[in-house]
């Protein structure tokens, strides 16, 4: 029995190693430079949509729109390289490589992350005057080295009709970028580390299925098996002819729209206690309809009947008349009772993994 067992362990150990090697093998430097060239570009085109145009908001939705479009741009560039010069093709691996750096870089550049810290940075000096006493009141407290206090840099930074391009201009910029650089790499380390930690929980344990990876797995196989799907393309033609009409639509108010956008129901809600619902929206975007199908059937029934939940307990205090009491019945309290509760569960859980992960580095140490 022990010769058997050892067998099986060492065979287990060396397919593990040798599929190690094999996604070594299919990794390949040029993967990162790529992802580092795409960062910057990606970056730009964020902060332009987000903050410029005022949207679309491609990063506040847990699929990234942009870097989809990106990972299908490459793919389709991939194909016609294995036409041309095949040693050149991206293997998956560094697709899904390209896929990770993007999307990070896109996290960071989107909607209240980085751009929000930057405009910060220099708020509360540049808009502190002697009626609103900012200075007088906790302008001792505010850490400098962290902010940035020149006048000379800020009015063409708020005012505009300037340039960024000047030493002037980025000097009192770059020791606090310096230092929120050095902390962010760092609470993004920590997060890493976090996932290390729980991975062997979610993965192996709990069997998670991780849902939202599907796609970008799907769309980065070398072989393109996804879109050899007929229906993924009537899918997909449904979704972008609504845009596309509704686009033509945009320029030629002649041409009729599809609405898919938010309808509040309250204009048709007249009549009490139902009109205590408050603003009450539905819409058919397409892209929340697909994400729907990649979530699990539990999760989306909660998101549907607590949202209803909420709007009865509107209802029946303006019928029971509860609602004399301000802020009844206490909705955001309720809110932060339901994120206490997931805290408190993660809390139990992780007590769990921090006992394996102790006695893991016990046995380690041990040996």
């Amino acid at each position: 029995m022990k010769s058997t067992e050892g067998k099986q362990t060492s065979n287990g150990s060396g397919t593990t190693n040798k599929s190690h090697r094999e996604c070594e093998s299919l990794l390949r430097p040029r993967s990162i430079v790529i992802g580092l060239i795409l960062i910057p570009a990606n970056a730009y085109w964020v902060v332009l949509m987000e903050k410029v145009l005022n949207g679309p908001y491609p990063t506040s939705i847990s699929l990234f729109a942009n870097v989809i479009f990106i990972l299908f741009v490459l793919w389709a560039l991939n194909k016609l390289l294995a036409r041309i010069y095949p040693r050149a093709v991206l293997t998956q691996p560094e697709l899904l490589v390209i896929y990770v750096m993007v999307a990070v870089g896109s996290a960071l550049a989107g909607h209240d992350s980085l751009p929000t810290l930057v405009m910060m940075l220099g708020h509360p000096y540049y808009f502190a005057t002697p009626s609103n006493n900012w200075m007088s009141n906790f302008g001792e407290y505010l850490p400098k080295i962290l902010l940035v206090d020149d006048m000379a840099a800020l009015k063409p930074y708020y005012n505009g009709a300037s340039t960024l391009y000047a030493w002037e201009h980025i000097r009192p910029w770059l020791i606090p970028l310096m230092i929120w650089s050095a902390f962010i790499f760092t609470l993004l380390f920590v997060f890493v580390c976090i996932n290390n930690l729980v991975r062997s929980q979610w993965a192996d344990r709990e069997k998670l299925s991780f849902p939202i990876v599907y796609l970008p797995l799907e769309m980065s196989d070398v072989e393109g098996k996804l879109y050899k799907n007929k229906l993924m393309w009537a899918g997909f033609a449904i979704a972008g002819g609504i845009d596309f009409i509704n686009g033509l639509a945009y320029l030629y108010p002649s041409i009729p729209q599809i609405v898919v956008k938010h309808v509040d129901l309250r204009p048709y809600i007249t009549a009490k206690p139902w009109n205590a619902i408050g603003w009450t929206p539905y819409s058919f975007y397409p892209f929340a309809i697909g994400l729907g199908f990649l979530l699990p059937v539990d999760l989306l029934f909660s998101c549907w009947f607590f949202y209803i939940f909420w709007k009865m307990q509107l209802v029946l205090s303006n019928a029971m008349a509860w609602d004399v009491v301000p802020n009844f019945p206490f909705v955001t309290e309720q809110c932060f009772g339901g994120y206490m509760a997931i805290v408190a569960f993660l809390f139990i859980q992780g007590a769990g993994i921090c006992g394996r992960l102790c006695r893991k580095l016990e046995v380690n140490a041990l040996r």
